[in-house]
């Protein structure tokens, strides 16, 4: 059995072999990063209000940019 303990709250999850040990981290990652789109949403979703609410819409030009971030597989997380 493989066992993995996280660190934040302590929790214990145990796994039968490598390969469901992989899957869950796997998909702990695809939550973690869609949670962070999530809140990136939310936050453009805020500014853009707050300019529609005081009339600052016409007058502003808003540019989000963002790098690609690094290879899923960079840092030994996945393979």
């Amino acid at each position: 059995d493989f066992r993995l303990v996280d660190k934040h709250t302590g929790e214990v999850f145990t796994f039968k072999d490598q390969e469901e040990l992989a899957h869950f981290k796997y998909q702990r990652y695809l939550q973690r990063y869609l949670q962070t789109v999530h809140s990136v949403d939310e936050s453009v979703g805020r500014l853009l209000d707050y300019l529609d609410d005081n009339g600052l819409t016409e007058n502003t030009i808003v540019i989000y940019t963002s790098d690609q971030g690094f290879f899923l597989g960079e840092h030994g997380w996945f393979d």
